[in-house]
Order: structure tokens, then C-alpha cells, then sequence
């Protein structure tokens, strides 16, 4: 009830008594006193009673109304735990109350796992029962003096004052594991047959953290990591997991920085000197005997103080950060301007460039990713001459094939060659690549390293072949590192070969080289 509709409520009920009253208690007067002296001393004390009643009657009311906008203020409406903004005010008190009694305060974080997914198929009404039903369980696997708190969707924390705590809390985490196995039993539809499970993280003043804040972040850290192990598992707060939270901002600042100095032309110059974010090159062929055909370009990042930073995690950070467009455009105009330079881009057939996944499934960065380089003339030239090949994974595009379909098709009409990243591992039926406009399909290097002719690997890049090659389209085997693998691809018809056999990625001035040579296994 919002504060002015409980004032309106008051009022009237106030209005109603006093009305009553005063109709009322006038003709109950008469009639049970005949003297004027006494009516006037009973009048007197009518007001005076009359003052008193109301008083209390609206000291009652205002008492209901506040009460209830503090359970609204204070609690979680749908499980009756503490919200967020309480949560943190008692742990605040439970702190100080353990420092006062020399012990340990553990404070756990507890997430349902896939709990989004699984609210979309079971109905919100069924979601919110299972809430209830959970927080329930957690009533009663812990101990009356916990506190308890519901401080996201499927999020819930758990403060707890003791000796011992870390082990007491995990003991108690196990025990509310079990009362949640059964807890679909009743909300079971077709589409959810499956069991609840929940990941949490803990941590202990005052070894973890000595201040409200900064306990509820250990456990929030030791939490993601144990997200990243999997459903089900629980973590304690290890300084590591700080240290990694530290080590990824300064990593996202420094790419940041990195990205935006070397995209600057003002900036160029400088940037060149030290030349963290550059390009490395992996040549593909045709025949393994003669000249590179075509070229996949990798991106590379020499940070200056740690080092070869892996693309997978720099790559990761630019995802989750935002600004991945940005990175996949500065490689698209630095491998232009670098293989345009040196004159070989025109000898290729065409330059591989790797598209996020980001870019893919959201509908919002895919129409802009579409348009991304029409302000480029040199770049939409290359385009519009078939010279540039966006490779896409399988996984991304599985993710939500219309969306997908209505990307792909967007970027086929203005010029993109489209070839399919990492084949095999996506789970994409015939049905589906038929319809999508690519013109490569690229066999992931699961299948290629234990690529034997009795082997079930070797089944299966036969069947991609042959597919491939029913469809029109062209396909590439990467991760060929021996003889014995490129005898095999060869008889089976694999239109282009790429590996460390026949060559490493390597910077634009060894690509030159390797260009007028031939492939090598350096």
C-alpha cells in the first residue's frame, strides 16, 4: 500500500468513528440523564473520553500502517526473508556482536542453479512456489539465530555467528543440498523433469574480511568460482579469487586503453613503438606443396607488464566488457591496411577474420556489426570483391538459429564470404546449414589430432566432407600437424589444409617470407 493510500485509509476510518461517536453519544445522554447540571459535567467528560478513544484508536492505525510498510521496507514480500538493504544492516550487527564476543562470522552466498531457464519452463507462478519452498528449506536446515536474506531472484545469503563456522555452515549447506533434490516433485511439467541444485560461496570474519562490505564481496567471489566448477559445488573464499579480480580489472583498463590509443591515427605513431595489440597470421592450402591461398588473421596482445596475454582471456574480457565490436573492427582495418601495404593481399583469395559470438545472438550488435565497415571504402571495397570472410562458430550460430539466419543473410548481401568456425562440436543438423548462406565449413581440430583411418574421428570428418561438398560448399581442416594426418585429409578431398605442419602463426614480415617459399613446419 503506497503512504497515500494508507493516509486516505486512516482518515476515513477516523472520520467514520467521530461521526458515530457524535450522533451517537449525545442522544445516549439524554436519555440516561434528566439533570442540566449533570449533562453539562457529562458533556465535559464525553470530550475528554472522546480525545482519548480517537487518540488510541489512531495511534492503533498508524501502528498497522507503519508495521506493514516496514515488513515492505525491511523483508522479502514473496519468502519473508530479509531484503538486500536489511540483510547488510545485520550482518553490519552480527559483526559487531561477534567482535564484542570474540568469534567467527560466516557469511554464505546461495544461487539455484539455471534457475532462469528453469522459471521459463515451469511458469512464474511454479517459480515463485519453488522460491518459497526453498527458502523454506533454508529456514530449516539453519539455525534459529542465522540471518537470513534474499538478495536477488535466486540468490540468498546466510550470516552465522560460532566457533568453527566455515565447517558448520558446510554442513549445513550439504543438508539443505538434500531437502532440495526432491523439490520439483510437485512442479514437475513435461519440459522439467529435473532436480534443484544450489552453488554457494562462504567466508569467515575475520580471516576472509573484517568489515561487512568487504565479507559479503568474498563471498560473493568465492561464489563465481564456484559457478565456473560446475552445478552443485561450494567454495570457500581463497585470496586467489581477489587477486584475480584485481589482475582482470587492470587487464580490462590496459586493453581498453591499448585498443583505444592504437585506433587513434593521432596516436598511431606512438602506439607503434611498443605495438602491444597486433596481428598474427596462420597461412591455409590449397596444396600443401604450393603457395598459401588464403590467411586466417589472429589477433595477439604483448602486455607490458604480463606479458602474451591469451586471446581466450582478453577476448572474454572484451566480450563481458562491451567493447568487442571495437576489437574485431581494429582488426578488420589493421589486416587491410597491413596485407594491402605489403601487396599481398591481392595474391589471396581472401582474408579470414573470426567473428564474437556476442556480435551473432544480439539482435541489436548484429544489425550494427552488418553495417559495421560501410564508412570504410577500402574495406568495403575488399568486401564487395569477396576478399573478406567473416568465420563464425557453430555454437554461436546454434544458439538462435533465426537470429543467425537473419545476420548471415544481411552480411551475404553485402559481400561477406561466411565460413562456419570450429564444425562438429555444435550439435547443427543438415536441415539448418542447408538453409544458412555460408560458403565454408571449417572441421574443428578436435576431430583432426586423433585423425586415424579406423578411427570414429575419421568418420566424421569424412561425413562433413561429403556433406560440404553436396552442398557446394568449401571445407578446411585445421589443426594438421603431421604426414600422416595430411595423407588422410588428402584422400578424402579437404579443399584447404591449415596447421602448424604447414605453417605457424606468424607476424606480416614472416608471412611474406613463408608467401614466397612455400609452407613450412616451423
Amino acid at each position: 500500500m503506497t503512504p497515500s493510500r494508507a493516509a486516505i485509509k486512516i482518515t476515513i476510518i477516523y472520520m467514520v468513528i467521530g461521526l458515530v461517536w457524535i450522533l451517537f453519544s449525545d442522544r445516549a445522554l439524554e436519555l440516561l440523564v434528566d439533570d442540566p447540571a449533570t449533562m453539562m459535567r457529562m458533556q465535559t467528560l464525553k470530550g475528554w473520553a472522546y480525545v482519548l478513544v480517537t487518540g488510541v484508536l489512531f495511534g492503533l492505525l498508524a501502528w498497522t500502517m507503519l508495521r506493514k510498510q516496514r515488513e515492505l521496507h525491511d523483508f522479502d514480500t514473496l519468502t519473508g526473508l530479509l531484503n538486500w538493504y536489511m540483510f547488510r544492516e545485520a550482518v553490519d550487527a552480527q559483526l559487531q556482536s561477534a567482535k564484542l564476543n570474540n568469534q567467527q562470522l560466516g557469511v554464505a552466498v546461495i544461487n539455484l542453479d539455471g534457475f532462469r531457464q528453469l522459471n521459463s519452463q515451469i511458469g512464474q507462478r511454479a517459480g515463485d512456489a519453488l522460491l518459497q519452498h526453498v527458502a523454506g528449506s533454508i529456514r530449516s536446515s539453519f539455525p534459529t539465530h542465522a540471518t537470513l536474506g534474499r538478495v536477488a531472484a535466486d540468490e540468498f545469503c546466510i550470516a552465522l555467528r560460532g566457533d568453527d563456522i566455515q565447517r558448520q555452515i558446510i554442513d549445513l549447506i550439504d543438508r539443505l543440498q538434500t531437502e532440495l533434490q526432491p523439490s520439483l516433485s510437485h512442479l514437475q511439467t513435461t519440459d522439467a523433469k529435473q532436480s534443484v541444485s544450489c552453488s554457494a560461496g562462504i567466508a569467515v570474519f575475520p580471516q576472509d574480511a573484517r568489515q561487512p562490505k568487504e565479507l559479503i564481496t568474498a563471498a560473493n567471489l568465492a561464489l563465481a568460482e564456484a559457478k565456473e566448477k560446475g552445478q552443485g559445488h561450494v567454495c570457500t573464499y581463497r585470496q586467489a579469487y581477489s587477486d584475480n579480480v584485481s589482475r582482470r580489472a587492470t587487464l580490462v583498463r590496459d586493453l581498453a586503453n591499448t585498443l583505444s590509443r592504437q585506433s587513434n591515427p593521432a596516436t598511431t605513431a606512438d602506439a607503434s613503438k611498443t605495438n602491444p595489440l597486433y596481428l598474427a597470421y596462420q597461412p591455409q592450402f590449397s596444396d600443401p606443396k604450393g603457395k598459401m591461398t588464403s590467411v586466417e588473421v589472429l589477433l595477439r596482445w604483448a602486455h607490458p607488464l604480463h606479458g602474451n596475454i591469451s586471446p581466450d582471456t582478453f577476448i572474454e574480457l572484451a566480450e563481458q566488457e562491451g567493447f568487442i565490436g571495437k576489437l574485431t573492427d581494429y582488426v578488420c582495418r589493421t589486416a587491410v591496411e597491413e596485407l594491402g601495404t605489403s601487396g599481398l593481399l591481392d595474391t589471396l583469395d581472401y582474408v579470414s577474420i573470426n567473428v564474437s559470438a556476442h556480435d551473432i545472438n544480439s539482435a541489436t550488435a548484429s544489425e550494427d556489426f552488418a553495417r559495421r565497415f560501410e564508412h570504410d571504402a577500402a574495406t568495403k571495397q575488399l568486401v564487395e570483391a569477396g576478399k573478406i570472410q567473416l568465420e563464425i562458430t557453430e555454437t554461436s550460430v546454434m544458439q538462435d538459429k533465426q537470429q543467425a539466419l537473419h545476420l548471415l543473410q544481411m552480411l551475404k548481401k553485402r559481400g561477406y564470404r561466411i565460413s562456419v568456425d570450429d564444425f562438429g562440436t555444435g550439435y547443427s543438423s543438415l536441415s539448418v546449414i542447408s538453409r544458412l548462406p555460408v560458403d565454408e565449413l571449417k572441421i574443428d581440430r578436435s576431430f583432426v589430432t586423433h585423425l586415424r583411418e579406423d578411427s570414429n574421428d575419421y568418420l566424421i570428418v569424412r561425413t562433413i566432407i561429403a556433406m560440404a561438398h553436396a552442398l557446394d560448399l568449401q571445407v578446411v581442416a585445421e589443426g594438421l600437424e603431421n604426414d600422416a594426418q595430411l595423407l588422410l585429409l588428402q584422400n578424402l578431398r579437404c579443399d584447404k589444409l591449415q596447421g602448424y605442419l604447414l605453417g605457424r602463426p606468424v607476424p606480416l614480415a614472416q608471412l611474406k617470407a613463408l608467401h614466397g617459399t612455400g609452407h613450412t613446419s616451423t
